[in-house]
């Protein structure tokens, strides 16, 4: 086996904890520490210059039990020498110590990925991400397979209700030519046929969630159109565990209908509509928990 050279490990080791490379300021946090160990640095001295006031509040933070604050966040950035898109990075993972709703949460994980993935020149993934969270690029590729397609950001704005600018029409339609799934035809866009988009479990973890957030925003927006133009319905029932399953399976069942029905009518298509299948708990079980700190 051949030995690293001095140099290698200490590169190996600067690698491991790059502030990119981790999703939580705890996981980061705990690194740092490991490799100050490694350098002969105590625990103590860790507290002592990070703005901590014990190693037992250190132990919290490193558990995700306790958030980072700003003033802890500050002194990590100045000792660690942090700066551009490193500094940006580890306030944000800051910040998600402290983001008290999902829709605060949801806006710094999209942060962190655009920060981290434009850092490391990975330009592609976040025009994958983007295809996927935002929802508007979906119905423009519907679109541009529409007979009364017309390649006009300002037009296709009004189609969309003004809900998207111009300029983000334009970006969204260029970054699906260079994703391979539109193409330029004269002056107009063309479906790629067979196009498949392949993406990292990041992207589609990430990018999946926000698609359905944002959707499920717009079917809330949608009740104050004419009942003519929407079909929205509830049920609230009592459901054995058991039957779960099978009744996920039968909405599953009943979406490949519509598609498959929709798709011998493509090309008589004029309007594009959103089908949004939501089957969800409202009850959930009583446990015992211990107080947050």
């Amino acid at each position: 086996m051949m030995n690293s050279s001095p140099q290698l490990v200490a590169a190996a080791a600067k690698a491991e904890v790059d502030v990119l490379n981790f999703g939580s300021a705890a996981d980061y946090l705990r690194a740092v520490i490991e490799e100050k160990a490694r350098a002969g640095k105590s625990l103590r001295s860790f507290t002592q210059w990070s703005g901590l006031k014990s190693p037992a509040t250190l132990s919290l933070v490193i558990r995700g039990k306790r958030s980072v604050s700003e003033d802890v966040e500050e002194k990590l950035i100045r000792y660690l020498k942090l700066s551009g898109n490193r500094k940006r990075y580890l306030k944000a993972l800051s910040a998600l110590t402290r983001a008290k709703h999902s829709e605060g949460r949801m806006a710094l994980n999209e942060e962190l990925f655009y920060i981290k993935h434009l850092a490391q020149a990975k330009h592609l993934e976040v025009k994958q991400y983007e295809f996927i969270s935002r929802w508007y690029y979906s119905v423009l590729y519907v679109l541009v397979a529409l007979p009364n397609f017309r390649p006009d950001p300002q037009w296709l704005s009004q189609r969309l209700g003004r809900y998207i600018s111009a300029k983000n029409i334009e970006d969204a339609l260029t970054n699906m030519v260079d994703l391979g799934l539109l193409k330029h035809v004269g002056e107009t866009y063309a479906q790629v046929a067979g196009t498949v988009l392949k993406t990292g479990d990041e992207v589609r973890h990430l990018s999946v969630r926000q698609y359905h957030r944002r959707m499920i925003e717009l079917s809330a927006r949608s009740l104050e159109l004419p009942q003519e133009l929407r079909e929205i319905t509830g049920l609230t029932v009592g459901l054995p565990k058991a039957k779960l399953a099978e009744i996920k399976q039968m909405i599953r069942q009943f979406r490949e209908n519509v598609d498959a029905l929709l798709d011998k009518h493509q090309g008589e298509a004029d309007e594009v509509y959103q089908l949004n299948l939501q089957f969800f708990p409202l009850t959930f079980p009583v446990t015992k928990t211990g107080n947050e700190i």
